[in-house]
C-alpha cells in the first residue's frame, strides 16, 4: 500500500531585476495616492546629471497620471525645515514633493526631519528625497528616527537612466 508521492506545488515568482526602479517609485506613489497615505521615498544618485534625468523621467510619469510635482530645495526653506514647508503648502494633498539639497540645510534640517517625522504621516505627504551618497550617510547617522520612516530606497547609476 504505497502512497503516491507527488512533488509539492510551488508558485513561481517573477524577479524584478529588469524592472526600472523609477517605474517602481511611480507605482509606489500611485498606491499611496490611491490609499490616501504618506510615502517617503529616497533616491540615491552620485552624479547630478543622473539625478536630473531621473527627476525628469519620474516627473513626466507622475504628471501623465495627473499629479503635480513641487520641487523643494532645502537650502531655500526657512531653517531648512522640510516638514514645516510641506505642512504650510496649499493643496499639499494634490502634490508630490521632490526634495533636494538636504546637505545645505545642515543640522537644522536633520533636526527638523527627525523631530517632525510624524508630520509626513499625519499630512499623508508623498515625498521623494533626492540624495547624494554623502547625504544618505548623514541622514542614516544623524536623523536615525526619520531614516527608519522611509518606505523605499533606490540607488541609481548613470547607465540605468
Amino acid at each position: 500500500m504505497g502512497m503516491s508521492q507527488t512533488k509539492p506545488k510551488t508558485r513561481s515568482r517573477k524577479t524584478t531585476r529588469n524592472v526600472d526602479p523609477l517605474d517602481e517609485l511611480a507605482q509606489e506613489l500611485a498606491l499611496a495616492l490611491r490609499l490616501d497615505r504618506a510615502a517617503l521615498l529616497f533616491v540615491i544618485a552620485s552624479a547630478r546629471p543622473t539625478r536630473e534625468r531621473a527627476q525628469k523621467k519620474l516627473s513626466d510619469a507622475l504628471q501623465a497620471m495627473g499629479q503635480h510635482i513641487r520641487f523643494m530645495d532645502a537650502s531655500e526653506l526657512t531653517d531648512g525645515d522640510v516638514p514645516m514647508a510641506i505642512r504650510s503648502e496649499n493643496e499639499r494633498g494634490k502634490k508630490i514633493f521632490f526634495v533636494t539639497n538636504l546637505r545645505a540645510g545642515g543640522e537644522a534640517t536633520l533636526r527638523a526631519l527627525n523631530v517632525r517625522r510624524e508630520y509626513f504621516s499625519e499630512l499623508r505627504a508623498r515625498v521623494v528625497f533626492w540624495l547624494t551618497p554623502t547625504e544618505e550617510k548623514v541622514l542614516a547617522r544623524h536623523a536615525t528616527d526619520f531614516w527608519m520612516f522611509r518606505q523605499r530606497t533606490i540607488y541609481l547609476s548613470s547607465d540605468k537612466i
